[in-house]
């Protein structure tokens, strides 16, 4: 079964850009804002931050991951000349593309999208880095919010399932050493 589950930063491993904390900054429970958020990270040409890296984690992740095929890094925010880069951390740094904003005053969404084959492991050791491209006069990256979309397969349960949900019932021989035989009903529920 495939899965899509958000996930917001709740750890900051590096905050190298000039305005902001990291993760407490960027991690605003919205996903489509309709009013003024007032919490940012924020890059500057005239404080030196060119290149500079905003890396945020993710320690409280998704249980029971087969494989991870997808990460989505959905960001919010603007800028002035050029755009920031994005990366993925799972279990290695991924390329760094544009992370495509609008021009100051236009804030807009981004969506950067990193597939690959990845284990619970790697999700869970999961950071995302922002790297500042701001080399021309006036430069300016700024982010308000920060989220990414996991698309997983879920670990197939172990033991009795539910016929109903796509998982065969598995064949339960006895319970407590009890032969299944034996137990007339299990909560109130009658064996038929």
């Amino acid at each position: 079964m495939v899965v899509s589950d958000p996930l917001r930063p709740n750890g900051t491993v590096l905050m190298e850009w000039v305005d902001g904390t990291g993760h407490g900054d960027i991690n605003n429970e919205v996903t489509d804002p309709d009013e003024d958020i007032t919490t940012f990270i924020r890059a500057t040409t005239a404080a030196g931050d060119d290149n500079d890296v905003c890396i945020v984690s993710f320690p409280d992740t998704i249980d029971d991951v087969d494989e991870v095929t997808n990460i989505q890094v959905k960001t919010f925010g603007a800028k002035a000349t050029d755009n920031p880069e994005v990366s993925v951390n799972m279990g290695g740094w991924s390329a760094e593309p544009e992370c495509v904003l609008g021009e100051v005053p236009s804030t807009i969404w981004a969506t950067n999208n990193f597939g690959g084959s990845w284990s619970q492991a790697d999700l869970d050791g999961l950071q995302v880095r922002y790297r500042a491209d701001i080399e021309e006069k006036n430069g300016l990256n700024v982010i308000f919010i920060c989220y990414v979309i996991v698309t997983y397969t879920a670990t197939a349960p172990t033991g009795y399932g539910h016929d109903f949900l796509g998982i065969p019932a598995a064949n339960i021989d006895s319970i407590m050493g009890i032969p299944a035989a034996n137990i007339d009903n299990i909560c109130g529920l009658k064996k038929e």
